[in-house]
């Protein structure tokens, strides 16, 4: 999940910012943070924006694209994973969301087979272990927009949920058609807690706050219906 906040102040006497314009959003906090520097509509570099943009955050980049290229069924026990295996791959957003450098190490195996184990180095070969050459692609063609981490320059809140089994590396014993086994580490279920965490990075890179706040035994969807999560949307909004 991830909550972002962009807040537009438009005056034409004035030519300033008097009125905001909130989104909220979920999931994918790297492309809602670029779409928000690459608007339009976004307020001048000039310390408006300082004041004139939020974001609300509680996911950057998890190792999630890799489980939804190899076999995901969204947990629906009726669906096929291997059946909508080339639907999820066919997703750039899903092809964008495999890790990255600055969050997990370049030996990380993320997968592993009885002849190969694919680490972030190894990305090219894997596309075309697992005969989709347009996924290398995809990749080459999102990468560079996210690759730096480079902060937003605006005040952040990473919210993220702890306490729940969360998909971390996958072993085949048959590959890349039969299903894997799944290695977990803590998270929410869908964002492990090391690419939650890519949020404190930010504390040292951008005069604005970047605050951090855990939610405890939170899973990914129940999230956004955790009272404690909506109490902290509502006071920022009602404090604006």
């Amino acid at each position: 999940m991830v909550l972002a906040m962009q807040y537009f102040r438009t005056s034409e006497k004035s030519g300033g910012f008097d009125k905001h314009f909130v989104a909220v959003l979920q999931e994918k906090a790297e492309i809602v943070r670029v779409t928000l520097a690459m608007s339009p509509y976004s307020p001048p570099k000039d310390g408006i924006k300082d004041r004139a943009l939020g974001l609300i955050a509680e996911a950057i980049v998890p190792p999630y694209g890799i489980e939804k290229i190899y076999c995901d069924n969204n947990r629906i026990p009726v669906i096929s994973s291997l059946k909508i295996r080339d639907q999820q791959r066919s997703a750039v957003s899903t092809n964008w969301m495999l890790p990255y450098n600055y969050t997990w190490p370049p030996d990380k195996v993320f997968v592993s087979t009885p002849t190969a184990n694919y680490t972030l180095r190894d990305y090219r070969q894997f596309y075309r272990d697992i005969n989709f050459e347009d996924g290398w692609l995809m990749r080459q063609d999102t990468e560079p927009l996210v690759y730096q981490m480079t902060p937003p320059g605006v005040r952040v809140h990473c919210l993220y949920g702890t306490g729940v089994e969360t998909p971390d590396s996958f072993h085949y014993e048959s590959f890349p058609d039969k299903e894997p086994k799944i290695l977990y580490s803590d998270g929410d279920g869908t964002v492990n807690l090391q690419s939650a965490l890519q949020c404190q990075k930010w504390v040292d890179m951008q005069k604005q706050e970047v605050v951090i706040f855990e939610l405890s035994g939170n899973e990914h969807i129940q999230m956004l219906s955790n009272d404690t999560t909506i109490s902290y949307v509502k006071k920022l909004l009602f404090d604006l």
